[in-house]
């Protein structure tokens, strides 16, 4: 029932489960029944060992009835999926495209959650209410089977089917990272086509917000390879100027950064100049408050322009959230495999 919650826990990692870990705690509500320090689980070539670590605090190990079960929830998810969305999982024809694109952008001119400025534009705020459990999945970069992944979990789709909860691409969901594809533009288009399908099906329940790669700007790209500017020529070429316009007015429409009462997420980082919430609801007339938020890096040794603990306390108070709620960027890899702070 539900979402599934859960940790990951690499080999010849360790992790300590406990109300000390403010991101276990905010996962799996742990309670006053689960000591500061709990349990030590460690993995050892795939082997758990699981150390209670609290005389005073019971640990229980339970099994899984039927394990093979969970495999035949991801596979009925993945099969079922087309039908949900209301077409195969493969990309648009050419005149379908651009019909769905822009009933999509239809869809962001008033979307859920999201108040408009002045001038009737969407603002950059998306503001989720207390009742939604919010799923961040962070620079895609046209893995569609990352997506797929998340879909196939446990309960995710059917809690997206009953409006229980949201699915937040966190920006630069275009734009292969793989070696030796950087050129390549076809992923692309089906990864665009796939949040078509999903915002199309749940217009309250999937949302994208501007990364620095929803852009067809010269400056965007990895590796000397203009990505931006390719994508820009490869949509024009296989579906026409009237598509590429529709690209690039759902770009415009993106909002910047998500919230809640317990959480507060954007692409890049949080801005270091003295906004307040009204300047990031009228984010259209800021374009280098929209950089910022897309381009910003944590400080670090090797960049001491980046921003720091002042500019996320900032963050947090600007969009009324508590002192302790995380702030969630991408953006910027911890690792080769570690993608979200």
């Amino acid at each position: 029932q539900g979402v599934p919650r859960y940790i990951r826990i690499k080999p010849g990692e360790s992790v300590l489960l406990g109300r000390t870990d403010a991101i276990q705690t905010s996962i799996f509500g742990f309670d006053g029944s689960v000591a500061a320090r709990h349990a030590k689980i460690s993995n050892r070539k795939g082997n758990l060992t699981i150390q209670p670590l609290e005389p005073d605090r019971p640990t229980s190990i339970k099994t899984i009835d039927s394990p093979t079960a969970l495999w035949a929830v991801r596979r009925d998810n993945l099969m079922r999926l087309p039908d949900v969305v209301g077409h195969e999982l493969t990309t648009f024809n050419d005149d379908e495209a651009l019909d769905i694109i822009r009933d999509i952008n239809g869809i962001l001119a008033a979307e859920a959650y999201r108040e408009l400025d002045d001038d009737g534009v969407p603002g950059g705020i998306i503001q989720f209410p207390d009742d939604k459990t919010v799923l961040i999945l962070g620079d895609v970069h046209t893995c569609a089977k990352n997506v797929l992944s998340v879909l196939a979990q446990g309960g995710t789709l059917a809690a997206l089917e009953r409006g229980e909860a949201c699915l937040v691409f966190l920006g630069d969901l275009v734009h292969c990272e793989e070696s030796g594809k950087l050129e390549q533009m076809d992923s692309s288009v089906f990864i665009l086509d796939l949040f078509c399908m999903l915002k199309r099906r749940f217009p309250d329940g999937v949302f994208y917000i501007h990364g620095n790669h929803e852009s067809f700007s010269p400056d965007v790209g990895k590796a000397g390879v203009p990505q931006g500017m390719l994508l820009r020529k490869h949509l024009k070429k296989q579906r026409g100027k009237n598509y590429l316009a529709e690209v690039e007015t759902l770009f415009s429409r993106l909002a910047f950064i998500v919230a809640g009462n317990d959480f507060a997420a954007c692409h890049g980082g949080p801005v270091r100049s003295k906004v307040n919430r009204n300047t990031l609801v009228k984010i259209a007339r800021y374009p280098g408050i929209q950089h910022e938020l897309v381009w910003n890096r944590i400080r670090q040794g090797n960049r001491p322009g980046g921003y720091g603990k002042g500019s996320v306390k900032r963050f947090r108070r600007i969009l009324n959230v508590s002192k302790q709620a995380p702030v969630i960027v991408g953006h910027t890899p911890q690792s080769s495999k570690e993608t979200m702070w």
